[in-house]
């Protein structure tokens, strides 16, 4: 059963997909986690699978992009579909201990035409190219971007849908992945033409698609996944940093002056510390300890964001304001805070943990149009590479 509207919804179409067919290629060859694409191309190692989205890249890149397409359809290395339809994605896994389950809808969007998509993150030229070419040589989006909208529930807009998963798997880090075709309301539908949008992972696809979508193509249309920001399961890791210094580190206390600094003593599990951070705190290690560093967070009597409570998140502070007092030589980033003092340990240098950033805020400041630093987010878990692939000559 599939989704029995093959209008579009706006800037938001229905899905005529392609699948790599299962009696072809294993689940490890078909799909990727979306964090390893862009390394596995650059260096050809598909150690985290991805081998038949690479197949399909080298014949496309010798028989040209319809040409190839056809040969696969041939060998029945692609399956497809000609019923456009909306598909549910259930994403199962374990995060601190606890089980959820996050939901979103697979669609087609126009990324040129929609104006109200909002970057929250700042994008480098070099990945930027990468997806153009990736576009200009395959015309396929094999990999979704991710984007948060407000309110309107999911699945209470479902009106239809099968009970039987056409995909159904667990992936190498223990997250299951269930893909189900879906009917949805025309009301939700319509109305996520007119919400404001905000990417949580593939701002340089985006970028891509645009540039292609201008260049090469009438549209800018992009594989994407939807899901609202109030879902459970919609979880972002902090990502915190080291900062390494052409001598020795600085004094704390000099450099931190007009902040709150406390010194503390970390002897619980240093991962629920920092879980447990407010946005407008990070936790400072120099060597000889750790300090709670802290700032201010204005309050706004008719609520919303302001400029001020925006400088006041750790991660803003840190960048535009303490890291520019300072002569740093280089910054890494970890996802695990251990591997981060570490890291600083061996190499003289600070170790910065940060909060795990609210999806609310993420959506909030992206939407008032201003951009958080790089690597500012992490979202969990990551969506994955050639599940649903997007044709760009079938839309």
């Amino acid at each position: 059963m599939n989704s029995d509207s093959s209008s579009g919804y706006g800037s938001i179409l229905p899905v005529k997909p392609l699948f790599f067919n299962p009696e072809k290629f294993t689940p490890e060859e078909r799909f990727m986690r979306i964090e390893f694409f862009y390394s596995s191309f650059r260096q050809e190692k598909f150690e985290h699978g991805g081998t038949a989205i690479y197949r399909f890249y080298r014949d496309a890149l010798k028989a040209g992009p319809v040409q190839a397409t056809e040969q696969w359809l041939k060998k029945q290395l692609f399956l497809h579909t000609e019923t456009p339809g909306f598909y549910l994605h259930e994403q199962e896994f374990t995060f601190r201990g606890k089980k959820y389950v996050r939901k979103s809808l697979v669609v087609a969007i126009d990324v040129v035409e929609n104006t109200k998509i909002f970057n929250h993150e700042r994008t480098f030229p070099r990945g930027i190219k990468f997806h153009y070419n990736l576009l200009k040589n395959t015309h396929k989006n094999f990999e979704p971007i991710f984007l948060m909208y407000r309110s309107m529930d999911l699945e209470s807009h479902i009106t239809d849908a099968e009970h039987i998963p056409f995909l159904d798997f667990e992936d190498e880090y223990g997250n299951f992945h269930r893909f189900y075709c879906a009917s949805f309301d025309n009301e939700f539908l319509n109305s996520l033409t007119y919400k404001e949008l905000v990417v949580a992972n593939g701002h340089h696809r985006i970028e891509a698609s645009k540039l292609w979508g201008k260049e090469v193509r009438k549209h800018g249309y992009r594989l994407a996944e939807l899901v609202n920001i109030a879902e459970e399961g919609l979880m972002i890791l902090p990502t915190h940093r080291v900062a390494l210094f052409p001598s020795n580190p600085p004094d704390v206390y000099d450099v931190l002056s007009g902040y709150k600094v406390e010194k503390i003593e970390v002897t619980e599990s240093l991962d629920d510390k920092v879980f447990e951070l407010p946005q407008n705190h990070a936790i400072l290690y120099d060597g000889r300890g750790f300090f709670m560093i802290s700032r201010d967070t204005p309050s706004n009597p008719d609520g919303g964001l302001t400029i001020e409570k925006i400088d006041s998140v750790s991660v803003f502070w840190l960048h535009e304001d303490i890291l520019k007092r300072v002569s740093v030589k280089e910054i890494e980033y970890f996802r695990s805070p251990y591997d981060a003092l570490n890291y600083a340990r061996d190499r003289g240098g600070w170790a910065i943990l940060l909060p795990p950033p609210d999806p609310e805020l993420v959506f909030e400041v992206a939407s008032s149009g201003k951009l958080m630093p790089q690597k500012s987010t992490d979202f969990f878990p990551k969506l994955l590479a050639g599940t649903i692939i997007l044709d760009l000559d079938r839309v």
